[in-house]
């Protein structure tokens, strides 16, 4: 190996040494950036995960209110249902009553003779009446009192009456309560269901955030990898490069080993004619003999 060659390859494992440097930053870099997107996507699924969670919560309890109007509407309908029999009822008693007042031709209704009887018996009691005018006003509760117990009949289908017309007030009471629950239910159902749109279009949208994130760490990876490989590959050809300077190094050292050992013996061969001829040893000489390098 000549001084060229080995000049060319100290240059190549300079550049190689450097190239391996800006690798190593690059790769450092590129190892920052992939484990960032990395974080940004597993931090991202985390929140997909918790949004998913929260969408279940929000469903589950749409169910409850779902279950819940249905039976507010269950029992709204029931409770109309029961006016409508309730109101064909009264129809029919009070058809009864105007049958009844018709065939035993009352002119009054009982109830209002009664509260005329009550009225008058109370003015007796209570206001200084003259004799005449007393009597008068008995004779009259008589005659009313006569055409009350005539009525008394009729007294039964009117305390029916009052009483159906109790239990449709109730039943309307009860169907109106129920149907306001009906409306305040769905009300708040309908915010759970905007609740419910707007947590999957968010759910939707940081998919696909966390999506492009990992897109961005496999692109990184695969760059990574790429210039992880470019490494080895200028790592190897370094070891290459410096096995090759170090055979220079052995060769040379054996050649320079072998040039002295040739100098040496030529000396030494030197020193042995000037013995054989019995001429002066310089000091030079003397270390030549005693296997030094002079």
């Amino acid at each position: 190996m000549d001084n060229k060659e080995k000049n060319e390859l100290i240059q190549k494992s300079k550049e190689l040494r450097q190239d391996i440097s800006n690798l190593k930053s690059k790769l450092n870099e590129l190892n920052e950036q992939k484990e960032s997107w990395f974080k940004k996507k597993e931090d991202l699924n985390k929140n997909v995960s918790s949004l998913i969670e929260g969408l279940k919560q929000i469903k589950k309890d749409k169910d409850t209110l779902n279950r819940q109007v249905y039976n507010e509407r269950q029992t709204r309908d029931m409770y109309n249902e029961e006016v409508r029999k309730l109101v064909v009822e009264v129809k029919k008693l009070n058809k009864e009553k105007i049958d009844f007042f018709q065939k035993h031709k009352i002119k009054s209704d009982p109830g209002r003779i009664k509260e005329q009887i009550d009225r008058l018996e109370m003015s007796i009691e209570t206001e200084a009446l003259s004799f005449e005018k007393e009597k008068k006003v008995m004779d009259q509760i008589k005659k009313m009192k006569k055409i009350y117990d005539e009525s008394a009949e009729v007294n039964k289908i009117i305390e029916k009456i009052s009483d159906v017309s109790k239990k449709i007030d109730e039943a309307r009471k009860k169907a109106d309560e129920a149907h306001k629950n009906v409306q305040e239910l769905a009300k708040e159902n309908q915010g759970d269901y905007s609740e419910f749109i707007n947590a999957s279009k968010e759910i939707g949208e940081t998919k696909g955030v966390q999506e492009e994130a990992y897109h961005k760490f496999l692109e990184f990876k695969k760059t990574f990898s790429e210039i992880n490989t470019q490494l080895k590959d200028k790592i190897m050809a370094l070891y290459e490069t410096q096995a090759k300077l170090d055979r220079f190094k052995k060769d040379a050292q054996k050649e320079q080993q072998a040039q002295q050992q040739k100098m040496l013996e030529e000396k030494t061969k030197a020193v042995e004619e000037k013995l054989r001829t019995k001429k002066k040893l310089t000091t030079e000489d003397i270390i030549v003999l005693q296997g030094g390098d002079a």
